[in-house]
């Protein structure tokens, strides 16, 4: 028989466990709704209103307190776990269990199933099972205990006369523990065999512990509230009162152990007024407090369970209700309690105002109420960026709002309204994994509007309900509200409200601090080891200009194999083309790096890729503009014959009869060759300042890491030069720097080209990259993205300020194929501001370096 049983357990334990579960679930539940409807919210205000903050905290706290000798029951089951729970994991499912217990104990059922739940060990279920029910048996040995101190104050006759009625429950109570202590001796006991002696003694002394702290917190509770009464008298009264609410069954003992308490205080002369203050008192902070922070870890705990049961989905769900509900209700509850706070006149005579003011959030003064109402605006930026330092911080607000509430002017909607945000903030600890907050653009924008909207609406409110003598001389009344309305009010909150924006900034700036993990700088040896072993693309040979950081990705023996380039501009860190190195690890650098921005908190842009790896960035929900084309020449079918070329054909002949020469020089390079390149440099530039970031600039160290062409006139004078831009594969080739001084003759510029053609034809490359020919073919159709038709209108109409159809035009010349670059950016940030940063990367002096 007991074989099938434990056979039934095996095969169904995880349904029976799942039932338990969701059934504890449903009890809570209804008890909750039970209890709700003994609570009258006028008579709970009035309760409420009549402590101070300090003495509802010091309640609050000494109540938590109280909970704490109760852990001793499951110190013991603790001990027996093969391996004892970590202490936080012990606290957490001890407190889950002993908070349950002490408002839906249901005669010890709950806490049984909760810790063979919580404690229970898979192999060992059976053996807990006995452990658990003696710890059952001993939870009310300290009672019985006390309960004999009771029977001997009656025999003394030192109890009031209330009790004379009631010596038979006190007897019974005090027989617990004697029969108790009978059993546990007796040579049958089998039960008890699984603990010690000493484990045994333990669990008495954590129940006397447990019932004289319940006892304490009673007395304390009277004290606070300032009623005069005899402990001596109280004792007896408050002992007989549990061994009812326990005979009783009922969870809690609500009801009879209320009953009898009245009756009991009363007869010491305690009005029936002052009885229900102090028990409602006593059940608010032992009973229902430590219970909501118990329900708290408990439903973490199985949110947790149903997380893991279902592979991570439900929790990537919740993520994203809560952190929208959460968000929602910061910023909504946030404005309202500003506008109220600062203008309560205003909603308490306008109804289409009134409306709005669902909270009742009218604190006990503008001051803390505005303060507040900016700190929940606060956290709601900082939650959206997800900072580890605003977890605490957003709890601590939430909390103040929620005490400040209840006890100025109490409502159950806002009550339960602050405690649904305290449940999904303490819920989501995990989702504030940031280590610093990157105030983006885009953050600015809203919280700039919301912050202004708040003042213009304050200043049209304020001005609708200056006082009705100033109505008659608008010009007047508007010089009075501004300065010295309603004694005062108004400027005084003005100020309240600069220097509560001080306090924001200086938040901001505390949680902006620290520094990035991924801001790393160049080295040229890892740089070139990796080009040299793996290859690269037409950006690689970039790197060497030290204007952007590097991102490296590392094989499982810690060996460089890959790396992309990027600058920053406030929350974006804008990346230069594609991966370099061995393209086996692309797909996983990128996703390394996009799981490193992630938990930085910014956000990746990918400027001038190509369209596969578009369609792979498409994948993780970023967007994509075309920015253009880039042009390759044919250099294997490359060729001055025919007619298209004869331009080019004529350019070279006169070239070659003036005796002008081509040249490629290789590096070292001395540093009187760079005082001439410096000198045409100079001069083309004709006092433009050098870009960085896309292209390359005059940098003796940059330009000794390839080979540079020069254009000599007759007299072996350098007119012209262009560095070699190595792509580090056996396929493509191209330059970056061109540069001619301004008398070199006309058609320098080809003539260099077309050398480079042809000696790198020699040379044995297939195509030679010409560049970006910008907005090239881009947002034609009246169907395309308006983010392209936009580009579209700059290559049409933009040749004022930058010759798009010019270049295209004059590229076409050599170019044989041309390739579709892109822009991609995440759909969160805006389209506007990734245009704009990306403009000031790209168009960044050279002189701003990385320091």
């Amino acid at each position: 028989m007991l074989q099938s049983v434990k056979n039934f357990f095996t095969k169904y334990g995880q349904y029976i466990r799942t039932i338990f579960l969701i059934s504890v679930v449903v009890i809570v539940v209804r008890e909750l709704l039970s209890l709700s409807k003994t609570v009258n919210v006028s008579e709970l205000k009035t309760h409420l209103s009549d402590l101070s903050i300090g003495q509802f905290l010091l309640l609050a706290i000494v109540g938590l307190i109280t909970v704490v000798p109760m852990f001793g029951y499951d110190v013991i089951l603790n001990k027996h776990r093969d391996v004892p729970l970590k202490p936080l994991a012990f606290l957490q499912n001890s407190w889950i269990i002993n908070t349950f217990n002490n408002l839906i104990g249901f005669g010890g059922i709950i806490s049984t199933g909760l810790r063979l739940e919580l404690f229970g060990e898979e192999k060992e279920r059976t053996k807990f099972l006995k452990i658990i029910s003696v710890i059952i048996f001993f939870t009310t040995a300290g009672l019985s205990v006390l309960s004999v101190v009771t029977l001997i104050m009656m025999l003394l006759n030192l109890q009031p006369a209330i009790m004379n009625h009631y010596w038979i429950w006190v007897i019974g109570g005090s027989l617990y523990f004697p029969v108790l202590l009978v059993i546990t001796r007796g040579k049958k006991a089998r039960l008890w065999s699984s603990l010690k002696q000493t484990e045994i003694f333990w669990l008495l002394g954590t129940s006397v512990l447990e019932w004289l702290g319940v006892l304490s917190f009673f007395a304390f509770v009277g004290y606070t509230l300032g009623i005069s009464y005899q402990l001596a008298d109280l004792f007896p009264i408050l002992i007989t009162s549990f061994i009812l609410g326990i005979l009783s069954m009922i969870p809690g003992g609500i009801g009879s152990f209320d009953l009898f308490m009245i009756i009991g205080l009363q007869s010491l002369g305690i009005s029936r007024e002052e009885a229900l203050t102090w028990l409602f008192l006593y059940r608010l902070f032992y009973f229902i407090i430590p219970f909501l922070i118990g329900l708290l870890l408990f439903a973490k705990n199985l949110a947790s369970r149903i997380n893991k049961k279902w592979r991570g989905i439900p929790g990537i769900l919740w993520r994203k209700f809560s952190s929208f509900f959460l968000i929602s209700a910061l910023y909504f509850s946030g404005i309202l309690l500003v506008l109220t706070s600062a203008i309560p006149d205003a909603f308490i005579s306008n109804d289409w105002l009134k409306r709005l003011d669902i909270f009742s959030f009218h604190l006990i003064s503008s001051a803390p109420g505005i303060l507040i109402g900016f700190l929940l605006l606060v956290a709601g930026r900082a939650t959206i960026a997800r900072v580890k330092k605003a977890y605490w911080p957003t709890l601590v607000v939430i909390a103040f709002s929620t005490v400040f509430t209840v006890l100025d002017d109490f409502s159950l909607f806002t009550t339960c309204f602050f405690l649904a945000l305290l449940v999904i903030v303490f819920l989501s600890k995990g989702y504030y994994s940031r280590s610093r907050m990157h105030y983006s653009w885009e953050a600015f924008t809203i919280d700039g509007a919301i912050y202004f909207s708040l003042i213009i609406l304050y200043l049209i409110i304020g001005i609708q309900y200056v006082p009705t003598k100033h109505h008659l001389h608008l010009p007047r009344a508007f010089v009075d509200f501004y300065l010295f309305p309603n004694e005062k009010a108004w400027f005084t909150s003005f100020l309240l409200i600069l220097a509560v924006g001080l306090l924001i900034f200086w938040i901001f700036r505390y949680m902006s601090k620290g520094t990035s993990q991924l801001l790393e700088k160049i080295d040229p040896k890892r740089v070139h080891k990796i080009l040299n072993d793996f290859g690269g693309n037409e950006t690689s040979h970039l790197a060497f200009t030290k204007d952007k950081y590097i991102y490296y990705y590392q094989d499982s023996k810690g060996e460089d194999v890959a790396f992309l380039l990027f600058q920053t501009c406030s929350n974006k860190y804008i990346v230069m083309g594609e991966p370099s190195g061995d393209q086996a690890y692309f797909s996983n650098l990128i996703q390394s790096f996009l799981d490193d921005c992630e938990t930085e908190g910014v956000q990746p842009l990918f400027y001038e890729v190509k369209e596969s790896f578009v369609m792979y960035l498409h994948e993780f929900g970023y967007d994509f503009i075309k920015m253009g084309e880039e042009g390759y020449v044919d250099l294997k079918n490359f060729s001055l014959k025919g007619k298209k070329n004869r331009g080019t054909r004529s350019i070279m002949n006169h070239f070659s009869e003036d005796l002008i020469t081509f040249e490629v020089l290789m590096p070292p390079f001395s540093d009187e060759l760079f005082l001439k390149l410096d000198a045409i440099s100079n001069n083309w530039l004709n006092g433009r300042p050098e870009k960085g970031f896309s292209v390359g600039f005059f940098d003796k160290e940059y330009l000794s890491q390839a080979p540079i062409a020069v254009v000599k006139d007759r007299e072996g004078d350098i007119i012209a030069f262009a560095n070699i831009m190595p792509s580090y594969t056996p396929e493509s080739i191209s330059v970056d720097l061109m540069r001619h001084r301004l008398d070199a003759p006309n058609g320098t510029m080809d003539f260099l080209f077309v050398s480079l053609f042809e000696y790198f034809q020699e040379q044995g490359y297939s195509s030679f990259n010409l560049g970006m020919a910008p907005f090239s073919n881009v947002g034609h159709s009246e169907q395309s993205f308006w983010e392209e038709r936009l580009g579209y209108f700059l290559y049409e109409f933009g040749n004022n300020f930058y010759s798009f159809k010019g270049l295209r035009q004059y590229k076409e010349k050599y170019v044989a194929s041309w390739i579709p670059k892109y822009t991609v950016y995440s759909k969160k940030s805006f389209f506007f501001y990734n245009m704009l940063q990306l403009l000031i990367v790209v168009g960044k002096n050279k002189n701003e370096k990385i320091s």
